[in-house]
């Protein structure tokens, strides 16, 4: 990157089980950053954030669990629901949705007790108020955690460069991500060698749409 991102703020959350099945959490949170160092060649949207910005929201959370291992799920669903409101107190002020789904499947079971296991994963975020979000706050794919095989927000919109006013490559997020994937996963020696193929796919845009998918 072509600039410095410093973050420095507070969290708190509470959150309550209902039954073995579904849980909520509201979370708060406030921050403060700070952008510098920007390199003339930076993105205008990056140049748009630059000094110190605050940021507080309030964020609802459901989540219906049925997996069977918090660490390696053989079986079950988890479906997280989000709903994070940011402003009015910060500098900025719009509303955030996300939606996460994982499932599992046990293909086969061995002699040993090790289970190949058949998994699907969707990802889903939308900020509502287009334009409106920082580009700290938007979304981005990339990277072993969201889409493997690319590098790190190596998926999603590119901001025009500050200087030559030209469509660039450096990333600076989209208000909408929708992500989909599914993973074969089975053991190859011992409880701890295992192949994984996998395929991941999705889009990362400015606005509602698949056609940059």
């Amino acid at each position: 990157y072509k600039y410095d991102e410093q973050r420095s703020g507070a969290y708190g959350s509470f959150g309550k089980r209902f039954g073995d099945v579904w849980s909520a959490t509201v979370r708060g949170r406030y921050e403060k950053i700070d952008i510098t160092n920007i390199d003339v060649d930076s993105p205008v949207d990056v140049f748009d954030v630059s000094g110190q910005s605050a940021i507080e929201s309030l964020s609802f959370e459901v989540v219906r669990n049925t997996t069977n291992s918090r660490i390696f799920p053989t079986r079950g669903t988890r479906l997280v629901l989000g709903y994070e409101h940011v402003g009015p107190l910060g500098d900025y002020s719009f509303d955030k949705i996300t939606m996460r789904g994982n499932a599992f499947f046990t293909v086969d079971e061995d002699f040993f007790g090790r289970k190949t296991v058949f998994s699907l994963r969707s990802q889903l975020g939308y900020i509502l108020e287009s334009n409106k979000s920082p580009t700290f706050e938007r979304f981005y794919a990339g990277g072993h955690s969201s889409f493997r095989g690319f590098k790190y927000r190596g998926v999603g919109p590119r901001g025009v460069w500050h200087d030559s006013l030209t469509l660039g490559s450096d990333p600076v997020g989209g208000d909408w991500m929708f992500l989909l994937g599914a993973e074969y996963n089975f053991p190859v020696w011992q409880k701890y060698v295992r192949w994984v193929f996998f395929v991941d796919s999705g889009t990362v845009q400015k606005s509602i749409g698949l056609s940059e998918w």
